[in-house]
């Protein structure tokens, strides 16, 4: 294993939370869940796995739901079991090939903080435990297909990333990157509290034979307005994994969240949870390198300050969340934490656009429409809302082949299943 970069202090502390009372917890329930987070189908489609953070310190420890899908009927959710989980997992993600489960686990001992990334078979047995960076709470799977999966692990409390390759089936640790902070003080102005970047979620972006590293940023960055004005913003920062590349960055909105990368069209999709004063919108951000000597990247942002008909996500004090793309790019869904929603977002009017007008990139795209006297935010409908009795939407997974969308209520500890092929749909409890 190879390491090369600078070792700075930390961009964000991870706080583990308090440990669980052993007298006071409760042991793994057989058929509830405990605060679920992240999730995935299986392959098959015939599984659902749900990760429970067991967030308000019920139970004993974290466990991971296993969860029978009916191929036949929609409206069939059923239990299998439950497996206890070490430490604090993060998020779950799934290997097409190998079929494998990744679970990325933050472990307290004592004066001694450890990160895992437990490899689980099928069966969600542990068929490899592989030591990490401290606090691998953000994973990227680089390339889940073929005959070399790769996978992208980040560690931003350590500003750390490993890359991992898959030998047979067998995950280990080719390389591990030390992101150097001092870049980041190259960038816009931040007047947050402390002036630290706040770390969210990650992403990875490949252009060329190049890679970034896309960094949801939620402190708050002095957006320019001109005559001296500045508005609150936050910042996606394009990270190079390559040392010959510099950093560039886009203002996004405010407590930018969660990623999506549209790589055929080299478009980053960024949900924004707002604040008091600026409500929550999404964020398109053209990963498309500057030409010129600009480091910040074209950002357009779309939600209930523009003038379409409520926007791309309705107005009413959404917070969008987490999103995830469909349908090649075509559909993009957003959950909305505050709400027990789902929307579903049709881009296919923007994408028949950038054909029609020949656009090779997002500000290109919106150059042109500028030109035609028209307004971009017309070309993306107004989101379709999918509804559920609950309390707020978070995770969100998709199965391409049944398309079938799933999505977690940790405040409910409900999950949710939408059939895009019949009215019915599925929930436990």
């Amino acid at each position: 294993m190879t390491v090369r970069g600078i070792a700075v202090s930390a961009l964000a502390v991870l706080a583990l939370g308090p440990a669980c009372n052993e007298k006071n917890c409760e042991e793994i329930p057989a058929a509830a869940f405990g605060k679920p987070t992240s999730l995935a189908f299986s392959k098959d489609g015939a599984r659902l796995f749900v990760v429970n953070g067991n967030g308000d310190r019920r139970y004993c420890q974290a466990f991971l739901s296993l969860l029978k899908v009916s191929p036949d009927d929609p409206a069939t959710l059923a239990w299998d079991r439950q497996v206890a989980l070490p430490g604090l997992p993060g998020d779950l993600r799934a290997s097409s090939d190998p079929d494998q489960l990744l679970v990325p686990t933050l472990l307290d001992e004592g004066d001694i903080v450890s990160g895992k990334l437990l490899i689980l078979g099928p069966d969600a047995t542990v068929s490899q435990s592989i030591p990490t960076s401290r606090g691998p709470f953000w994973t990227t799977l680089v390339q889940s297909t073929g005959s070399d999966p790769r996978l992208l692990l980040s560690s931003l409390p350590d500003q750390k990333v490993d890359l991992l390759r898959s030998k047979s089936g067998t995950w280990e640790i080719e390389e591990t990157i030390l992101l150097n902070s001092a870049l980041f003080r190259s960038g816009p102005v931040n007047i947050g509290a402390g002036g630290l970047p706040l770390p969210e979620r990650t992403a990875l972006h490949a252009h060329a034979d190049r890679s970034w590293l896309l960094i949801a940023d939620s402190a708050i960055y002095a957006f320019p307005l001109g005559e001296g004005k500045t508005t609150p913003r936050g910042v996606l920062w394009i990270y190079p994994l390559d040392p010959r590349d510099q950093l560039f960055w886009a203002f996004v909105g405010l407590r930018p969240r969660s990623i999506a990368v549209d790589e055929s069209r080299s478009i980053a999709y960024v949900t924004n949870l707002g604040g008091s004063t600026a409500r929550g919108d999404i964020s398109l951000v053209d990963l498309t390198p500057p030409t010129d000597d600009s480091r910040t990247f074209f950002t357009l942002n779309l939600g209930s300050t523009q003038t379409a008909p409520q926007g791309i996500v309705p107005a009413s004090g959404s917070s969008p969340y987490e999103l995830l793309l469909a349908d090649d790019g075509d559909t993009l869904f957003v959950s909305d934490l505050r709400a027990p929603r789902v929307y579903e977002i049709d881009l296919t009017p923007f994408h028949a656009s950038l054909r029609e007008t020949g656009s090779s990139t997002l500000q290109q795209w919106s150059e042109l429409i500028a030109d035609r006297g028209e307004n971009s935010v017309d070309y993306f409908p107004a989101a379709t809302p999918h509804s559920f009795p609950g309390r707020g939407a978070a995770f969100l997974a998709y199965h391409a082949a049944s398309r079938r969308l799933a999505v977690s209520d940790p405040s409910g500890d409900r999950i949710e299943i939408f059939s895009r092929t019949t009215t019915a749909g599925a929930h436990l409890p």
